[in-house]
C-alpha cells in the first residue's frame, strides 16, 4: 500500500545544544602566582573571582555546577548542583592560603578532582560534562614532570567525552600548554589581564550552546496509521 508522511509543524533543521542539560566543573587556580594578573597595577584574585562568578550566574536551571579550587594540591569545595546562587557566592568569597603564597601549581590534581566529580551519582546521565579550568598556566607539581601530569589526566578526560575549556591569565601564561589541555584549541583562551576575563566566560557560554544539526526519525505509516519498519 502507498506510504503517507504527515508532518504536524515545520521541522527544525537545526537544535541549539543548550537544549541539553550540562554538568560543569569549574576549577579556579588559588596559587599565590594567581595574585598578580599581568596588569598595571595587578588585578587582585577577587576581580577573577567575580567574573568566574558571573559565568556561573548566567547558566541555565537545567544545568549543575561544582567549583574546584587548586593549588599544591585541589579541593572539591562544591560538589555539583543546581544551586547556582550558592555557587556563585561560593567563589566570590574564595581566597588564596597564606600557606599558598609561595606555594605549588598542580593543575593535573584539579582535573583529576573533576573527573571524579563528573564521574560520581551527582552526575546526570543525560547531561553533558564539561571542565572549565582557569591558571596562570604555570604548573610545577607534581614533580617531576608537572605538565605531562595534568596532560594526561586531561588525555583522559577526553577519552570519556569530557569537554575541557582552559583560560590562561597573565603575561607569563604557558598557552602551548593549555591548548593541548583543551578539547582543541580553540577552546584556549589566554586573558592578558582580567579585564578580559568577562568576554571569554561569554564566549564559553555561548560555545557550550551552540547551534548544531537536528537529529530527525523518521517513522513512516499507512494510511490506516500503522508504523511500518523494516
Amino acid at each position: 500500500s502507498d506510504i503517507v508522511f504527515t508532518w504536524p509543524r515545520p521541522i527544525a533543521k537545526t537544535i541549539r545544544s543548550c537544549d541539553v542539560p550540562t554538568d560543569i566543573v569549574v576549577a579556579i587556580d588559588l596559587s599565590g602566582s594567581m595574585n598578580n594578573d599581568g596588569g598595571n597595577p595587578p588585578e587582585p584574585i577577587s576581580a577573577v573571582l567575580k567574573s568566574a562568578s558571573a559565568f556561573v550566574d548566567n547558566l541555565r536551571l537545567n544545568d549543575q555546577v561544582a567549583v574546584v579550587t587548586f593549588a599544591t594540591k585541589s579541593d572539591l569545595v562544591l560538589p555539583l548542583a543546581k544551586s547556582f546562587n550558592s555557587a556563585s557566592d561560593l567563589i566570590k568569597k574564595l581566597t588564596i592560603d597564606p600557606k599558598e603564597e609561595r606555594g605549588s601549581t598542580n593543575t593535573g590534581s584539579a582535573l583529576v578532582s573533576a573527573k571524579t566529580e563528573l564521574g560520581s551519582d551527582r552526575h546526570s546521565d543525560a547531561a553533558r560534562r564539561v571542565v572549565v579550568l582557569l591558571t596562570d598556566g604555570l604548573a610545577n607539581e607534581p614533580e617531576p614532570e608537572p605538565e605531562q601530569f595534568a596532560l594526561s589526566q586531561a588525555k583522559s578526560l577526553k577519552a570519556d567525552d569530557v569537554t575541557i575549556y582552559t583560560i590562561g591569565l597573565g603575561g607569563d601564561v604557558n598557552m602551548n600548554f593549555l591548548k593541548q589541555l583543551a578539547s582543541s584549541p580553540n577552546m584556549s583562551f589566554n586573558a592578558p589581564t582580567t579585564a578580559t576575563l568577562g568576554n571569554i566566560y561569554h564566549t564559553i557560554t555561548a560555545d557550550i550552546c551552540e547551534e548544531g544539526p537536528s537529529r530527525i526519525d523518521i517513522i513512516p505509516k499507512t494510511k490506516d496509521g500503522f508504523a511500518t519498519y523494516p
